[in-house]
């Protein structure tokens, strides 16, 4: 692999694209040396770049475009974090011999004529920050591609605004995105029926089923994925049926395909890296081939988890926003809703400083950073709790403004009570944070009581009819459809059945679980495996299950293939479930601490598996083959083609 040079080249600010070819034994003549040196005149350098903004060090080719040539000393290369020569990840490879895109790695080279060539370095900025955003979001200041975007419909069938495409600044960049407007399919909508809620929408995952969405056809008004297009087939023509809002998402450090898979890399030093224009072209075939009510673009997801390489710094996020989401939401007329933050300590400063670092970069001549055109901000919250939801949302002197203005100060408050919030993962997995780990996480027939208002003691009316009332919530989803983890928080089950969970959030009160639940009285045991009572209920359970110890059971069931079983347990610590059918492989699932053994007071909780190998009539199921311990198990259901 080629190396660079320590010795950086200045930025341009002209409008130019300067090719280099070099080799080895030739060097750049003295005219040309002559012409950066005049370009560099009137531009900034990468160290004055960088004394603006250090976080922006080695981000990317469009900060500045390196020579061969370098080594890697002290453990940094052109002053980026290095290992050996090789690490020259984002460096130009200007002068290489190629045969495709692919052979240039690093910068944003193409292979030209056999040689790497670099793209102009562009995104110089042009002054210091002028301060904070001072209000409400505005669609001026920032340049706009210069192209008529995409209309969208003048009525909402959600009873969603359609924001106002985005004013074209006096100034004009120096480099322009060339699309044309976004032409929509001539596909009318099948129902026109009105939507139980506004603000209700769904996360649909790419393993969901079309018979989970069916359930909400007239209780939500719109859905994403985390991908910038509809995907599994029938997303596009549910949502255009049941005229469902489709909100695109930029959520990682790449654009995807039509199909979900990965079509660029923001930064890539094997092949092509995206483009601006890859972006917003990502969007108008989502618009030109669904034929969807698109209104918005969202942000980055749950950045504040992870360090990089995994997540985005702040500093990165606001490049990568200002290069990719917000001219991808210019170009076709669309409003942005924020990366998400939550309401722990890293999510509030991780937000924080990304809208500090993207009002930093708002004078840049190209790709500037602009909060103002950040309509939206996005929330997770995994909590149930009224009052939890009053007092941290609700107000001008909510917990989240509170925070975000102690971490970015006063004179950002106008701006931060200007932004209606759309909380884009919900449910009440995790308030087992506040409360302890000697109770579990809510089962989907918990989350149900504590959303439908059942627990009024500890909740109040619960967080599905508090969103509704709180004007500060504009949006809202639940945390997911269905998703092939282990976990009680899905709408549906795989099959499409709806799930206690899934009962509460389309406005039902029936918070029991589907199917006939089967009781260890009716178990055939054998090895270790016994009955025995548990302290916390007064009910029989299985105990010693595993190591020789199993049960039987045989239960009639509806249709054959693959069918979810609902397994109440107890279990102190991680153990694996062996579930076998009618005397197939066993498989094993993982069930994650419930609290507390039962003798020491610990209930018991309820987790869905998806289980194969049943047949239509007569079967076996056999809990406890493997060679170690596992849970204790008080009772379960079988949600078959019964219950659909």
């Amino acid at each position: 692999m080629a190396t660079c040079s320590a010795t950086s080249l200045p930025l341009l600010a002209a409008p130019f694209h300067l090719i280099m070819r070099v080799n080895a034994s030739i060097v750049l003549a003295s005219a040309l040396s002559r012409a950066w040196a005049s370009a560099a005149a009137s531009s900034s350098s990468p160290a004055e770049e960088e004394a603006i903004n250090p976080n922006l060090r080695g981000l990317a080719d469009t900060s500045h475009v390196r020579r061969l040539g370098s080594t890697c000393v002290g453990g940094l290369l052109d002053g980026d974090p290095c290992v050996d020569d090789t690490d020259c990840k984002t460096c130009s490879q200007t002068g290489r011999s190629c045969s495709n895109n692919g052979d240039c790695q690093g910068g944003s080279n193409r292979c030209d004529g056999g040689v790497c060539n670099a793209l102009p370095a562009t995104d110089s900025p042009t002054g210091s920050p002028t301060g904070p955003p001072t209000g409400s979001p505005t669609k001026s200041g920032t340049k706009a591609p210069t192209v008529s975007p995409t209309k969208n419909p003048t009525s909402s069938p959600t009873g969603m605004s359609t924001p106002t495409p985005s004013k074209s600044p006096s100034r004009s960049p120096s480099t322009t995105p060339s699309v044309s407007p976004t032409k929509r399919p001539s596909v009318a909508p099948v129902s026109t029926s009105p939507k139980t809620s506004a603000k209700r929408g769904l996360i649909i995952g790419g393993q969901a089923v079309q018979s989970s969405a069916e359930h909400f056809n007239d209780s939500i008004s719109w859905f994403y994925n985390y991908k910038q297009a509809p995907v599994t087939g029938w997303q596009a023509d549910w949502a255009r049926q049941n005229n469902v809002e489709f909100v695109p998402m930029f959520s990682k450090d790449w654009l995807n395909n039509p199909d979900g898979s990965k079509r660029c890399k923001f930064v890539d030093t094997v092949n092509a890296p995206c483009t601006t224009q890859d972006a917003i072209d990502v969007i108008g075939e989502t618009i030109a081939t669904s034929s969807l009510t698109i209104k918005y673009v969202m942000g980055f997801n749950e950045m504040y988890n992870n360090g990089p390489p995994e997540d985005m710094t702040p500093a990165e996020a606001a490049l990568y926003w200002a290069r990719f989401v917000q001219p991808a939401a210019q170009a076709h007329g669309l409003g942005t809703v924020s990366p998400t933050l939550n309401k722990t300590p890293q999510a509030i400063r991780w937000f924080s400083d990304f809208l500090r670092e993207c009002d930093a970069l708002k004078n840049r001549a190209i790709n500037p950073c602009d909060v103002d055109l950040i309509d939206k901000f996005a929330i997770h919250q995994y909590d149930c709790r009224e009052q939890v939801w009053r007092d941290w949302y609700g107000g001008d002197t909510s917990v989240l403004i509170t925070e975000l203005k102690n971490n970015l100060g006063g004179k950002w408050s106008k701006y931060l009570k200007a932004r209606p919030l759309w909380i884009t993962e919900t449910n009440c997995y995790w308030e087992v944070l506040d409360i302890g780990d000697r109770y579990p996480h809510p089962d989907s027939k918990g989350q149900c009581e504590r959303t439908a208002g059942k627990l009024q003691s500890s909740h109040g009316q619960g967080s599905i009819a508090t969103m509704e009332e709180m004007v500060e919530v504009e949006r809202y989803s639940w945390w997911t459809l269905w998703n092939p983890q282990i976990k009680p928080n899905m709408l549906t089950y795989k099959a499409g059945q709806l799930t206690p969970a899934g009962r509460a959030y389309n406005t039902s009160v029936d918070c029991e679980y589907p199917g006939t639940k089967i009781y260890p009285q009716s178990a055939t045991l054998a090895g270790t495996a016994a009955l025995f009572q548990c302290e916390t209920g007064g009910s029989d359970m299985i105990k010693d299950l595993g190591n020789g110890g199993t049960a039987t059971f045989t239960v009639d069931v509806v249709g054959g293939g693959s069918h979810a079983i609902n397994v109440a347990f107890v279990t102190a610590a991680t153990r694996n479930l062996s579930v076998g059918v009618n005397g197939g492989q066993a498989s094993q699932y993982e069930f994650v601490p419930s609290g507390e053994w039962c003798g020491n007071g610990g209930p018991s909780t309820v987790l869905p598996i998806e289980v194969d190998g049943f047949v239509d009539g007569t079967n076996t199921i056999t809990f406890g083959q493997s060679n170690e311990n596992e849970p204790i198990i008080e009772w379960f259901s079988i949600v078959d083609e019964s219950t659909l």
